[in-house]
């Protein structure tokens, strides 16, 4: 009899479906069937894209309650995971199926597995939220870690390691490496021109434009870097709530090229006219769109990257300087002037472009499910 699985999820954001296509076949192809549980809503596509996309997935409701602040969520899906020899759930404190799976874990020979990052990251390590997570953080049969640094976070919490599969979390970038490889020096010199970009160095920020990405920082470190490099401009790419100072900011600096948000292969281009990559900010699944496209990220010691952050390696793939304005300021402007050093960082970004890859965050993700199975 074949085995399944089922993994049980919030909502789903579109970057995620190549992933989900890739493991059911690599899980049928080991006669492993694999149900994909989501709900309606999420801030990263649509559920009807997701359905249209895999078909075989169910996007079933769910209801959510806040309660002074406190908000949590229950999801209906008992009898669509009722049959299931595994079921992987997103390691969420406000997830009440988390806590009725855990609790009936005893008397039942269901496998549970969480998916997350060991703790919440918006947080400091002593919050009552990551309290809350280590209290049942070892109360699984295995443990889908996001990145190595995550599964050194779950470790330290006393979970067996045997037990934790590095996932790597990934995106496919194969659409991105097309377009580059297909991109005339004809196009981006038309797109040049029609910024009215300089002889440059050129930096580049891309992505929603929120608190955590530290628009303000980014601002001024442009600023400051220009007073260094006074040939600098700057590529700005993305919208949200904290757009109005990128826009006040080019009303003072015609350098500043600020673009609204752009799509999928849309982004290409942009980051093809472009040096380096500027998020002093939040890093997280952004990092691997700058190792496909060759574009060194630069970013500070912030405390609350995504897990992604530790695919960067100091100065051979990309730039992590300390966290304050003047740190960041002279190590950006240092790499702009050093054009040997930043080749290296290309070079670097090549090579980790070849690591960090969908193919094996599937494999990487099956084989711990055929693991834990057997296990």
């Amino acid at each position: 009899m074949s085995k399944k699985v089922a993994i049980v999820w919030r909502y789903l954001a579109d970057y995620r479906i190549p992933f989900y296509r890739g493991l059911k076949g690599y899980l049928a192809q080991r006669d492993i069937e694999l149900k994909l549980i989501f709900g309606p809503t999420n801030g990263n596509g649509s559920a009807d894209d997701v359905q249209i996309a895999l078909p075989w997935a169910n996007c079933v409701s769910h209801w959510s309650i806040s309660v002074g602040g406190l908000e949590v969520c229950w999801q209906p899906y008992v009898s669509y995971i009722r049959d299931a020899d595994l079921v992987i759930v997103e390691q969420a404190n406000r997830l009440l199926l988390n806590y009725w799976l855990i609790a009936k874990r005893h008397f039942s020979r269901q496998k549970i597995a969480f998916w997350g990052h060991g703790r919440d990251l918006q947080t400091g390590p002593g919050t009552v939220r990551n309290a809350w997570k280590k209290l049942f953080i070892n109360h699984v049969d295995w443990w889908f870690a996001y990145s190595a640094e995550v599964k050194e976070t779950i470790i330290k919490s006393a979970f067996v390691a045997e037990r934790i599969t590095n996932v790597q979390n990934a995106i496919d970038t194969d659409a991105l490496r097309s377009v580059k490889a297909a991109m005339s020096a004809q196009q981006l010199d038309s797109l040049r021109k029609e910024l009215g970009l300089g002889s440059g160095p050129v930096g580049i920020y891309c992505g929603r434009v929120y608190k955590e990405k530290r628009i303000e920082f980014l601002l001024e470190a442009c600023f400051g870097i220009r007073k260094h490099i006074p040939s600098f401009e700057v590529i700005i790419v993305g919208g949200g709530p904290d757009q109005d100072k990128i826009i006040a900011a080019t009303r003072e600096a015609e350098w500043i090229h600020y673009v609204g948000p752009k799509f999928g292969d849309a982004r290409v281009p942009y980051f093809l006219l472009s040096d380096v990559s500027l998020v002093p900010g939040a890093v997280g699944l952004a990092i691997i769109d700058c190792f496909a496209l060759e574009v060194p990220l630069m970013t500070t010691k912030f405390p609350y990257h995504g897990p992604e952050v530790g695919y960067l390696k100091n100065r051979e793939n990309g730039l992590m300087t300390e966290d304050d304005l003047e740190s960041y300021v002279t190590g950006v402007s240092g790499m702009l002037v050093d054009r040997e050093g930043l080749e290296r960082l290309k070079r670097g970004c090549r090579a980790a472009a070849s690591i960090y890859t969908m193919k094996a965050m599937i494999e990487n993700f099956g084989r711990g499910v055929l693991t834990c199975l057997e296990t």
